[in-house]
């Protein structure tokens, strides 16, 4: 049965987010969205906590600048915030009278603070259900699912009940043996309280197997990636929130004699991680911290797990050595042919994140980890979170993105989904979801070298035309801006020309490098700007009747190749003879593959005007949309 069919209300709840404590459902103090709810972010003000508290009151928030003595309120402008104070503190505020319940009732904003948190949570799956829904795609997809035990939570190896933490691998089977498989790890559920992650991940798992051999993408990702997923990294404390035994509860379940009650016990697993451990400026010591580091890196066996598993996983020769080494060479770049990918999934806030979050540094492969990261956030809209950035929010030391790379020197980036811990079954299935799957797909389509993939062309559209007996007119329209337009701030110029556009038949560029491709015409003549069309008569006579692919690639005047994009092309028995035979399919934009209700494949066509799916725009168009395009 799903735990999460159940309804919070509160008198005072910001975010959505309630704590039950001895007098009943409490609010933890969050507050997003001010553009909503404009009139009730003066109950709380940072004078009144330094008023309580005194000056050296530290409040940061997620989303703006960290909080000064002079800042009055604990938002600012129009942007999504996230601020907590930690429940050991919430009493004191509460008894002061910093904090009113009616106060909130009384502005006239009941009503709408009371249906943002009115959630139908029915969607979200209990641990059992959610490793229980992990061995049944193994069992369903037999050939493409590998489940294995990476280590145990706190609670089982304590012998108090637990969890074995589960890791699942999608892959494809291939006898081909110039296939080399690369490998990319996905990791959610970090913090408990944070619902939408592990959700989110488990629903990309099942896209990706039911797309294969539907989606030509999907299909070549599954084909030469491993795909790694840890959907619940934290299984005892996400087992906590899902009893309603604290529904803030963020951290594992290791208790350490806090002494403000079991609420803020455990471990802040993602302030664990090896590189730059201990720093207070992005952890706490204090055991009561929502933010505590614990006593030693990796001294919990949940990131342990996770971080062994890492760190065995991708290439030895890629690795800057012992932590203490690596914080040595903290300055030193990453091979730029290093291969592999590291994700950790988190919410709230729409945001990408990278390294390095120990402190505002730049990691010595900022260029590529900026860009890869702005492409990341194209598809779903997030903001950027890094080094360099308006919205570098604060400080975080021991995150496992900065050990991944700045040890491993596995590329690594971390997302923030959705507007809060809690979010509704609407909002996870028909946007948190939906966005994250699409950086996930473009993110797959990077592993193999992620650290020059991004600097490469982005192909947006494709376009096949089969209406001519015996050839497929191939249209294609790449930018080495557009993906990045708005979302960073670089040091001089990151966007060249394009220099060529190639198309492969059922050859893909990453299997061999001697395969060179069709080079495609530029459609105005000469390839000599950041966006172009590029087009392609292809002979379908010489085709075999069947199921070809067409993979495309385009490279900029640096030389950086970008990621390949494909479709299926099916060649019948009346290909050769039938104008106008079925044969067309158009695919436009990154992410079309997945649509509200699943997965929206490539559109079959026999007319120039094409079938124009979600998020498309018609093909015969596609010379004059694509200035739309790069809006």
């Amino acid at each position: 049965m799903k735990f999460f069919g159940c309804t919070l209300a509160c008198l005072l709840v910001l975010n959505g987010a309630c704590k039950v404590s001895a007098g009943g459902i409490r609010p933890a103090l969050s507050v997003h969205d001010t553009s909503l709810y404009p009139q009730i972010f003066s109950v709380v003000t940072s004078r009144d906590v330094a008023s309580t508290y005194g000056s050296s009151w530290d409040i940061q928030h997620a989303g703006s600048r960290r909080l000064r003595e002079e800042d009055d309120n604990l938002v600012q402008l129009g942007v999504v915030v996230h601020n907590e104070i930690e429940a050991a503190h919430f009493e004191h505020l509460e008894t002061s009278g910093v904090l009113s319940y009616e106060a909130v009732e009384n502005e006239g904003n009941a009503q709408r603070l009371l249906q943002g948190i009115n959630q139908e949570l029915s969607c979200y799956r209990t641990v059992q259900e959610t490793f229980d829904a992990v061995d049944e795609l193994a069992a369903q997809y037999s050939d493409f699912v590998r489940v294995e035990t990476i280590g145990e939570s706190w609670r089982k190896q304590n012998g108090d009940g637990g969890f074995d933490i589960k890791i699942m691998v999608l892959s494809a089977p291939t006898s081909d043996p110039a296939v080399n498989k690369v490998d990319m790890m996905v990791v959610a559920g970090h913090h408990s309280r944070e619902l939408p992650p592990p959700e989110a991940v488990m629903k990309w798992a099942t896209l990706l197997l039911e797309g294969f051999g539907k989606d030509a993408d999907l299909t070549w990702i599954l084909e030469r990636t491993n795909i790694h997923i840890v959907p619940i990294a934290n299984p005892d404390g996400r087992q906590i929130v899902q009893e309603n035994l604290d529904w803030m509860y963020r951290k594992n379940a290791h208790p350490f004699g806090c002494e403000n009650g079991t609420a803020l016990e455990g471990v802040d697993l993602n302030r664990q991680y090896p590189m730059m451990w201990g720093n207070d400026t992005g952890s706490s010591g204090d055991p009561c911290s929502t933010a505590f580091r614990g006593p030693a890196p990796l001294s919990e066996p949940e990131s342990n797990a996770v971080f062994t598993y890492a760190s065995q996983l991708f290439a030895d020769d890629m690795k800057k050595g012992s932590i203490e080494e690596a914080e040595a060479k903290v300055d030193e770049a990453c091979p730029e042919d290093a291969t592999g990918i590291f994700i950790d999934v988190h919410s709230y806030g729409d945001f990408v994140y990278f390294p390095f979050g120990f402190e505002d540094r730049m990691a010595p492969n900022h260029r590529s980890l900026l860009t890869m990261s702005s492409k990341l956030a194209h598809p779903g809209n997030y903001s950027l979170w890094g080094p360099g950035q308006d919205g570098f929010l604060y400080f975080v030391s021991g995150d496992a993105t900065d050990a991944t790379y700045g040890i491993n020197c596995v590329a690594s980036f971390g997302f923030e989904i959705g507007s809060q811990f809690y979010a509704d079954c609407f909002e996870l299935e028909s946007s948190i979801a939906p966005k994250l799957h699409e950086s996930l797909l473009y993110a797959a389509k990077s592993a193999i070298s992620p650290y020059t993939i991004p600097l490469g062309p982005d192909v947006l559209t494709i376009s096949v035309d089969t209406t001519t007996a015996s050839s497929a007119q191939l249209t294609v329209a790449v930018s080495d801006a557009a993906l990045i337009v708005d979302h960073a701030k670089f040091d001089g110029n990151l966007s060249q020309a394009i220099a060529q556009v190639r198309v492969f038949v059922d050859e893909h560029p990453y299997d061999n490098d001697g395969v060179e491709g069709l080079l495609m015409d530029a459609q105005d003549g000469s390839f000599d700007e950041e966006d172009e069309v590029a087009t392609y008569s292809l002979d379908t006579s010489e085709l075999m009747v069947g199921r070809h692919v067409l993979y495309f690639q385009a490279t900029d005047s640096e030389g950086y190749a970008g990621p390949v994009a494909a479709v299926f092309l099916d060649v019948d028995d009346y290909a050769s003879s039938n104008v106008g035979s079925p044969l067309g399919v158009s695919k436009i934009g990154l992410g079309d593959d997945f649509a509200a209700d699943g997965l929206a494949f490539v559109q079959a066509s026999s007319s120039p005007s094409m079938n124009c799916g979600l998020l498309m725009v018609c093909a015969t168009a596609i010379a004059g949309a694509i200035a739309s395009l790069m809006v």
